[in-house]
Parts: structure tokens; sequence; C-alpha cells
């Protein structure tokens, strides 16, 4: 899905849009930090520090970084792939969110034993 998506934004003439190297950086990096938490859970391997982690992944909101709501709201139509892959990633963090928490929730719950 980000392969089509990068090939869309290309395809559309990016440079015309002033502010969407910018944005595009930070589409590039956000996920890479949610896919590290995402991978984790999916191997059931327990995150270190889960308050810690759980801060950082709310951190990512990729819809609350300034500039990146506007683009989506102004290109939705333009770039339609490229609004699903946000979306996609903004979903994954939240259910990486959920794992985080019902784990050590799981994990708490089993030291009081």
């Amino acid at each position: 899905m980000r392969e089509e998506a990068v090939r869309e934004y290309d395809n559309q003439g990016a440079d015309a849009l002033n502010e969407s190297e910018d944005i595009w950086d930070l589409i590039e990096m956000l996920p890479d930090d949610i896919r590290g938490y995402a991978q984790r859970a999916e191997l059931r391997v327990p995150v270190r520090y889960p308050e810690e982690a759980a801060m950082h992944l709310k951190q990512l909101a990729i819809f609350e970084v300034p500039g990146v709501m506007a683009w989506y709201l102004a290109n939705g139509k333009r770039f339609p792939l490229m609004c699903r892959y946000l979306e996609a990633v903004d979903y994954l963090r939240f259910l990486t969110l959920d794992y985080i928490d019902r784990f050590d929730s799981l994990t708490l719950d089993l030291k009081s034993f």
C-alpha cells in the first residue's frame, strides 16, 4: 500500500505543493517508530518500558502534527492512496497502544500472584 501511495504522490507532481516536502519527511519518519513497536506486538515480545512506549506512541499521532491534517483535508481527493496510508499508520498506532496497555495490565496481574 505504501509503494502505491508513493507512486501516486510522485505521479501527481508533488513539487506543486510547497509544504509537501516537509510533510513527506514526516510521513517517512513517523511510521518507522510505530512499526518498531508494532513488530514487538506481532512477535509478542514485551515492551521493556511500557509507560514510556505508550507516551511515545501518543506523541506520534500523525494527524496532530502541524500541517499534516491541513494537507490531508486539502489533498484527500488528489492523493487518496496517500491519505489511506496515513489512516492505516495511525490505526496501527492505536492498535499498538492498545496492545501495550493490555500487555502491561496482564504483566501487572501476573506479578500480583
